[in-house]
Protein backbone atom coordinates (compact mmCIF):
# COMPACT_ATOMS: atom_id res chain seq x y z
CA UNK A 1 0.00 0.00 0.00
CA UNK A 2 1.20 3.49 -0.74
CA UNK A 3 -0.11 6.99 -0.04
CA UNK A 4 0.24 9.94 -2.41
CA UNK A 5 -0.36 13.60 -1.66
CA UNK A 6 -3.73 14.80 -2.96
CA UNK A 7 -4.18 18.30 -4.41
CA UNK A 8 -6.68 19.79 -4.04
CA UNK A 9 -7.88 18.12 -0.83
CA UNK A 10 -11.20 16.29 -0.72
CA UNK A 11 -14.14 17.99 1.04
CA UNK A 12 -14.37 16.67 4.60
CA UNK A 13 -17.16 14.18 5.38
CA UNK A 14 -15.80 12.86 8.69
CA UNK A 15 -13.18 13.42 11.35
CA UNK A 16 -11.21 10.61 13.02
CA UNK A 17 -9.45 10.55 16.38
CA UNK A 18 -7.26 7.70 17.61
CA UNK A 19 -5.75 7.19 21.06
CA UNK A 20 -5.16 10.22 23.25
CA UNK A 21 -7.04 12.47 20.80
CA UNK A 22 -10.39 10.72 21.43
CA UNK A 23 -11.45 12.67 24.58
CA UNK A 24 -10.82 16.05 22.92
CA UNK A 25 -12.76 15.09 19.78
CA UNK A 26 -15.58 13.62 21.91
CA UNK A 27 -15.86 16.89 23.86
CA UNK A 28 -15.75 19.00 20.67
CA UNK A 29 -18.41 16.74 19.09
CA UNK A 30 -20.62 17.02 22.17
CA UNK A 31 -20.30 20.82 22.00
CA UNK A 32 -21.21 20.85 18.27
CA UNK A 33 -24.26 18.66 19.00
CA UNK A 34 -25.32 21.00 21.81
CA UNK A 35 -25.00 23.83 19.27
CA UNK A 36 -27.42 22.10 16.88
CA UNK A 37 -25.09 20.20 14.53
CA UNK A 38 -26.34 16.91 13.07
CA UNK A 39 -23.61 14.32 13.54
CA UNK A 40 -23.27 10.55 13.73
CA UNK A 41 -20.52 8.94 15.79
CA UNK A 42 -18.87 5.54 15.74
CA UNK A 43 -16.46 4.41 18.47
CA UNK A 44 -14.04 1.48 18.43
CA UNK A 45 -16.63 -0.58 20.27
CA UNK A 46 -19.46 0.25 17.81
CA UNK A 47 -22.18 2.89 17.60
CA UNK A 48 -22.52 5.01 20.72
CA UNK A 49 -25.03 3.80 23.28
CA UNK A 50 -27.37 6.59 24.28
CA UNK A 51 -28.67 6.62 27.83
CA UNK A 52 -30.90 9.65 27.33
CA UNK A 53 -30.42 13.33 26.65
CA UNK A 54 -28.48 15.64 28.90
CA UNK A 55 -30.71 18.10 30.74
CA UNK A 56 -31.79 20.95 28.45
CA UNK A 57 -30.97 19.17 25.17
CA UNK A 58 -33.16 18.05 22.28
CA UNK A 59 -33.56 14.64 20.68
CA UNK A 60 -31.25 13.74 17.78
CA UNK A 61 -32.44 13.89 14.16
CA UNK A 62 -33.64 10.70 12.45
CA UNK A 63 -30.63 10.64 10.10
CA UNK A 64 -27.37 12.38 9.43
CA UNK A 65 -26.64 13.18 5.81
CA UNK A 66 -23.05 12.58 4.73
CA UNK A 67 -22.56 14.09 1.27
CA UNK A 68 -21.63 11.36 -1.21
CA UNK A 69 -22.36 8.46 1.16
CA UNK A 70 -24.16 5.38 -0.12
CA UNK A 71 -27.45 3.83 1.11
CA UNK A 72 -27.62 1.78 4.30
CA UNK A 73 -28.53 -1.90 3.86
CA UNK A 74 -28.25 -4.35 6.75
CA UNK A 75 -24.73 -5.67 7.18
CA UNK A 76 -22.46 -7.03 9.89
CA UNK A 77 -20.00 -4.87 11.86
CA UNK A 78 -16.35 -5.74 11.92
CA UNK A 79 -15.69 -6.50 15.61
CA UNK A 80 -13.34 -4.31 17.64
CA UNK A 81 -10.05 -5.79 18.83
CA UNK A 82 -10.30 -8.10 21.84
CA UNK A 83 -9.02 -6.10 24.81
CA UNK A 84 -9.45 -8.76 27.52
CA UNK A 85 -6.45 -10.96 28.33
CA UNK A 86 -7.26 -14.60 27.90
CA UNK A 87 -5.26 -17.60 29.05
CA UNK A 88 -3.40 -19.33 26.28
CA UNK A 89 -2.88 -23.06 26.56
CA UNK A 90 -1.54 -25.71 24.22
CA UNK A 91 -2.31 -24.85 20.57
CA UNK A 92 -5.00 -26.97 18.89
CA UNK A 93 -2.38 -28.45 16.56
CA UNK A 94 -0.56 -30.00 19.55
CA UNK A 95 2.46 -27.70 19.32
CA UNK A 96 4.42 -26.57 22.36
CA UNK A 97 2.40 -24.79 25.03
CA UNK A 98 2.53 -21.04 25.35
CA UNK A 99 4.36 -19.54 28.34
CA UNK A 100 2.29 -19.58 31.55
CA UNK A 101 0.12 -16.61 32.54
CA UNK A 102 -2.53 -14.55 30.81
CA UNK A 103 -1.77 -13.49 27.25
CA UNK A 104 -3.56 -11.17 24.86
CA UNK A 105 -3.04 -9.21 21.72
CA UNK A 106 -1.88 -5.67 22.43
CA UNK A 107 -4.86 -3.41 23.03
CA UNK A 108 -5.77 -1.25 20.06
CA UNK A 109 -5.93 2.46 20.83
CA UNK A 110 -9.45 3.87 21.18
CA UNK A 111 -11.02 5.29 18.05
CA UNK A 112 -13.78 7.86 17.45
CA UNK A 113 -15.20 8.60 13.99
CA UNK A 114 -17.57 11.56 13.59
CA UNK A 115 -19.64 11.86 10.39
CA UNK A 116 -21.57 14.83 9.11
CA UNK A 117 -21.67 17.78 6.76
CA UNK A 118 -18.32 19.54 6.44
CA UNK A 119 -19.55 22.72 8.11
CA UNK A 120 -20.86 20.73 11.13
CA UNK A 121 -17.73 18.68 11.81
CA UNK A 122 -15.84 19.40 15.04
CA UNK A 123 -12.08 19.62 15.41
CA UNK A 124 -9.50 18.54 17.97
CA UNK A 125 -5.71 18.74 17.80
CA UNK A 126 -4.36 15.47 16.43
CA UNK A 127 -7.63 14.45 14.74
CA UNK A 128 -7.70 13.81 11.01
CA UNK A 129 -10.32 15.03 8.52
CA UNK A 130 -11.51 12.36 6.07
CA UNK A 131 -13.19 12.73 2.70
CA UNK A 132 -15.00 10.29 0.41
CA UNK A 133 -13.12 8.84 -2.55
CA UNK A 134 -15.09 6.17 -4.45
CA UNK A 135 -17.05 5.34 -1.27
CA UNK A 136 -13.88 5.06 0.85
CA UNK A 137 -13.22 7.54 3.68
CA UNK A 138 -9.55 8.55 3.41
CA UNK A 139 -7.49 11.49 4.68
CA UNK A 140 -8.55 14.59 2.74
CA UNK A 141 -4.96 15.29 1.67
CA UNK A 142 -3.94 11.73 0.71
CA UNK A 143 -4.80 9.22 -2.01
CA UNK A 144 -4.31 5.48 -1.40
CA UNK A 145 -2.78 3.29 -4.06
CA UNK A 146 -4.01 1.22 -5.67
CA UNK A 147 -7.44 2.72 -6.42
CA UNK A 148 -9.89 3.36 -3.52
CA UNK A 149 -12.59 1.16 -5.09
CA UNK A 150 -10.17 -1.78 -4.94
CA UNK A 151 -9.54 -1.14 -1.23
CA UNK A 152 -13.30 -1.17 -0.48
CA UNK A 153 -13.57 -4.60 -2.09
CA UNK A 154 -10.37 -5.89 -0.45
CA UNK A 155 -11.67 -4.84 2.98
CA UNK A 156 -15.00 -6.60 2.35
CA UNK A 157 -17.20 -3.51 2.62
CA UNK A 158 -20.78 -4.20 1.51
CA UNK A 159 -22.82 -1.60 -0.33
CA UNK A 160 -23.88 1.04 2.19
CA UNK A 161 -21.25 0.23 4.80
CA UNK A 162 -18.72 2.78 5.95
CA UNK A 163 -15.21 1.95 4.90
CA UNK A 164 -12.33 3.93 6.40
CA UNK A 165 -8.71 3.61 5.34
CA UNK A 166 -5.96 5.68 6.94
CA UNK A 167 -2.26 4.84 7.32
CA UNK A 168 -2.03 1.93 9.74
CA UNK A 169 -5.78 1.41 10.23
CA UNK A 170 -8.87 0.20 8.38
CA UNK A 171 -12.49 0.07 9.56
CA UNK A 172 -15.64 -1.39 8.00
CA UNK A 173 -18.93 -0.81 9.83
CA UNK A 174 -22.58 0.03 9.35
CA UNK A 175 -23.25 3.77 9.44
CA UNK A 176 -24.10 4.80 13.01
CA UNK A 177 -27.35 6.51 14.00
CA UNK A 178 -27.38 10.23 14.86
CA UNK A 179 -25.59 10.99 18.11
CA UNK A 180 -26.73 12.83 21.20
CA UNK A 181 -24.50 14.83 23.55
CA UNK A 182 -25.14 12.35 26.38
CA UNK A 183 -23.81 9.43 24.33
CA UNK A 184 -20.42 11.15 24.07
CA UNK A 185 -19.90 11.67 27.82
CA UNK A 186 -18.12 8.32 28.39
CA UNK A 187 -15.55 9.24 25.72
CA UNK A 188 -14.74 12.76 26.96
CA UNK A 189 -12.78 11.56 29.96
CA UNK A 190 -15.03 13.54 32.30
CA UNK A 191 -17.04 11.92 35.05
CA UNK A 192 -19.78 14.58 35.12
CA UNK A 193 -23.02 13.97 33.30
Amino acid sequence: MRWERREPPLPAAAVLAVGDTVPALAAATRDRLLGGARLAVLADDGPLQDDGPLPGTVAPPDAVAVPGALGVPAAVDVPAADRTPAPVGRPADGGPPAPPGPRALPAAPPLLLVLGAEEDLPWADGARYLGLDAGLLVPTTARPGPAPALWRRALGAAEGQLCVLVPGRALVADPPPPATPAALEPYTGSTAR
